[in-house]
Parts: C-alpha cells; sequence; structure tokens
C-alpha cells in the first residue's frame, strides 16, 4: 500500500471530499524529536510502519505547505539551491547520551546528487560559480538520495529559529548519523525542503490525476464487500482486544506489539487533522 492510497482509504472511510487544491498527505511524525516528514505519495508504507518507534506514527492531514512548494519549483530553472544556514550536528559527551554542540553558519550546495557544506565563507562568491566549486573541497559531502529530511527541530536544542530541518543520513553499513539546519525565514525552509523532495523523488511532486483517482480506487487486501476483515495472531486475549478495539472505532486503533500483528489496520494511529 503506497502513501497515496493509506491517504484516500482514510478520507474514504471519514466520508471527507477532497476538494480541488486540497493537498491531502500521509505524515510521519515523530513525537520525540518534534518532526514530520510529508510522504512521497508512493512510498510503501508498511517498510515506514515497521521500522518506527513507539515515539512515531502516521498522520494523514492537509500539507498546506504543498501549493506554495510546486509553484516554486515550477519557477525554478534547474534543482540545485545553495545559500547559508546555521548548522549543527547531533554529539553525545563522552557516550553520555548528552547533547553538546551549538549552531554555526554554514555554507550549503545542494545537486541532483550530493548536498555539500563549506566552513570557509569568505569565497562564496566563487562557491556559486560551478565550475569553480570543484577546487573548494567541502567539508562534509552527503548523497542526496541517502538523505531523510524531516520538519522540525526539538525545543531543547534551542534552535536560533523556529524554521528548520533535521536531517537524518544512513550509509550502506546502516550507521546513521543526525545532524540539524536552521533557515532565518519560513519561506527559506520551504524552498530548501521542496528542492530536497524534487530532488530525491526526480522532479515528481505530486500525483496526476489519473494516478489520484486509481489510488482512491484501490481497496485494502483486508476488505471483503463492505466489511474489513481484521487479521488475528497471538493469544486468545490478543485476538479478542483486537477485535474489541478495531469495533470501537476502526479509525482510531492504537498501535499494539509488533509481535502480535503487523497489519496495516493495528499498527497505525488513524488520525485526519
Amino acid at each position: 500500500m503506497t502513501a497515496a492510497e493509506l491517504a484516500f482509504e482514510i478520507l474514504d472511510r471519514r466520508k471527507i471530499a477532497v476538494r480541488d487544491k486540497d493537498y491531502w498527505c500521509c505524515f510521519e511524525v515523530n513525537e520525540k524529536e518534534e518532526t514530520e516528514r510529508p510522504l512521497h505519495y508512493l512510498e510503501k508504507v508498511l517498510p515506514i510502519l515497521h521500522s518506527m518507534g513507539t515515539e512515531s506514527c502516521l498522520v494523514v492531514k492537509k500539507h498546506f505547505s504543498m501549493e506554495a512548494m510546486l509553484i516554486y519549483l515550477a519557477s525554478k530553472v534547474d534543482d540545485s539551491k545553495h545559500g547559508m544556514m546555521k548548522f549543527r550536528e547531533e554529539r553525545n559527551l563522552l557516550g553520555l547520551g548528552l547533547n553538546t554542540g551549538s549552531f554555526h553558519d554554514r555554507y550549503f550546495i545542494l545537486s541532483s546528487t550530493t548536498l555539500r557544506l563549506y566552513k570557509e565563507v569568505r569565497s562564496i562568491q566563487r562557491l556559486q560559480i560551478p565550475e569553480l566549486q570543484c577546487s573548494h573541497r567541502p567539508e562534509k559531502e552527503w548523497p542526496v538520495k541517502s538523505l531523510k529530511v524531516y520538519q522540525g527541530i526539538k525545543k531543547k536544542l534551542r534552535p536560533p529559529t523556529c524554521w528548520g530541518l533535521t536531517v537524518v543520513y544512513q550509509n550502506e553499513k546502516q550507521e546513521k548519523q543526525q545532524w540539524y539546519l536552521c533557515c532565518d525565514t519560513q519561506t527559506e525552509m520551504r524552498e530548501w525542503f521542496a528542492t530536497f523532495m524534487s530532488i530525491q523523488n526526480d522532479g515528481n511532486m505530486w500525483p496526476s490525476e489519473s494516478v489520484k483517482m486509481r489510488a482512491s480506487r484501490v481497496q485494502l487486501d483486508t476488505r471483503l464487500g463492505n466489511r474489513s476483515l481484521i487479521p488475528l495472531r497471538g493469544s486468545e486475549n490478543e485476538m479478542r482486544n483486537s477485535v474489541a478495539a478495531f469495533t470501537a472505532d476502526p479509525l482510531a486503533v492504537s498501535p499494539i506489539k509488533r509481535s502480535t500483528c503487523r497489519s496495516v489496520h493495528q499498527l497505525v494511529t488513524w488520525s485526519v487533522l
């Protein structure tokens, strides 16, 4: 099941009509990190559910920035972006789990393949010329399609502005790095986020009308007629609890232990905001 199919399934069950210029999305929300990420409409939902911790959930709601992002991307000549942002790495003090470090000005160049960070900002004008970028070695460099970009930064890090992004990088060895970017304005943050999304999805940001129609017709495999089938696993008591919770409100089932069931119905806290 894709994020678009999940969103249409929820809207259909709640009998919510989708109007023109309504951009309903499925968001991955992390309460601990105070972040959220709109899923691309073709992203598969189950792998995300299986990898989420107890502090995360999926939420279906309107994406109020999507129209502005699409207008901005349509006005761009290419898929690159560069500029200053405040940067902070996630570091643990002596392995004690205590965050240390602060935000510093860094110059970033985002291209179709990489995100580059430059510490030396005195030669910014030269860095803006593509032919001269090769002669300036970046302090850090990441492949764009290996990054997960979330909107928001946890408040305990005391970001200098409220317009921030949390970025997670995972390499081939499954090793993770996490760091933070702060922008001066909401518009600036939205433009960076839109460029990230566009590059990672090859410019395919939002489904066409034909794709939306197909997604709206897709039914869950666990449905039969107008009734929903509940995959039951575990002990007798666990099965009874699953049925009771689903009967009370099939769209607001609390997440249960992953060892008990991995169905879409029981792993997601369905929410429509």
